[in-house]
């Protein structure tokens, strides 16, 4: 991990590592190539990560930020959050998300929808 060994301060500078990649992908609205697609909590049988792509830049922004006794490095506590870093505000989020079959080239079910909308 860059940021634990003290080779890079923020996972944007990050050599290496897919979160960076993640991260680029986002701020051009594409997903990046040989890496696999975030598809939430959609049916089985879609091939990608069961998890959303904010919640993983999130999770991966907070475990950097915790300091380690054993560890030379982490996120700076005055950094700015990375899903302000990666330009996802929330209106950003909601345009991708309600653009997501054309800015990804995939299609959204309505099933999974309706299924979201009744549980």
């Amino acid at each position: 991990n860059p940021i634990r060994a003290g080779v890079a301060k923020t996972l944007e500078t990050s050599p290496h590592t897919s979160i960076k990649r993640r991260i680029k992908a986002v701020k051009n609205n594409v997903q990046p190539k040989k890496l696999m697609p975030f598809i939430g909590s959609r049916e089985r049988t879609h091939i990608g990560l069961r998890f959303e792509l904010k919640d993983y830049l999130q999770l991966v922004d907070d475990t950097g930020r915790s300091i380690r006794q054993d560890k030379p490095g982490s996120i700076s506590a005055n950094s700015e959050p990375i899903l302000t870093r990666a330009g996802l505000t929330e209106v950003s989020w909601q345009l991708m998300v309600n653009t997501i079959e054309t800015q990804f080239s995939t299609s959204v079910s309505v099933s999974i929808l309706e299924h979201k909308k009744c549980a």
